[in-house]
């Protein structure tokens, strides 16, 4: 029986075969690698196989880069390639396999990193923008404005641009509209039957 203590938890499919090799148990995990080869491997017809020794070695060869849940899911007869290939996988079909496999598995955390990615950017621009004043967001107007005047731009009636701040001449207001006069602006179905003529 092999140890199962050995079986790392990471994806390995970006580590170069050496240090996969160089590992305290690394041929526990490469008996391992080729039980799981011979399983996908005796699936299908050996005549089926054009190389059948180098396409399993191939096969050994590309599973040691793929974490072992990877491995276990690919080569298992009740859920991997033998259930939805008809005829021997290619080596590339494999591969597209356990990449399938792979980010199945990490969608979620990669989707909930970037969710804690965004709310703390989100949290840091909350911040700055509480932080800004008036006088800050003027010096920012004005520097702009200035840019602008510097390019030869013009306002609409030809005037040059305003190197200065202006406070509006009347604030703007806006206020909500009442129940009351939404319904006058906008009557129900039966009230415009009613109404018309």
């Amino acid at each position: 029986m092999i140890d199962p203590s050995w079986r790392q938890a990471g994806d390995c499919s970006k580590l170069p075969a050496s240090s996969i090799a160089g590992s305290p148990s690394s041929s526990e995990r490469a008996k391992w690698i080729t039980s799981r080869s011979l399983l996908l491997f005796g699936s299908y017809r050996r005549d089926d196989f054009a190389a059948p020794e180098t396409y399993l070695a191939s096969l050994g060869v590309l599973l040691e880069r793929y974490p072992d849940y990877v491995v276990e899911r690919v080569s298992d007869p009740t859920s991997g390639l033998q259930r939805s290939s008809k005829f021997p996988p290619t080596i590339a079909e494999v591969v597209e396999a356990c990449d399938e496999i792979v980010r199945r598995e990490t969608f979620s955390s990669r989707w909930q990193a970037q969710a804690e990615r965004q709310l703390a950017e989100r949290a840091v621009f909350e911040r700055e923008r509480e932080a800004e004043t008036p006088e800050h967001r003027r010096a920012v107007v004005e520097r702009a404005l200035g840019h602008l005047r510097d390019a030869g731009f013009r306002q609409a009636d030809g005037a040059p641009i305003a190197g200065t701040w202006r406070e509006p001449e009347r604030p703007l207001s806006w206020k909500p509209y009442t129940d009351e006069e939404l319904r006058k602006l906008y009557p129900p179905a039966q009230a415009k039957e009613a109404a018309a003529p």
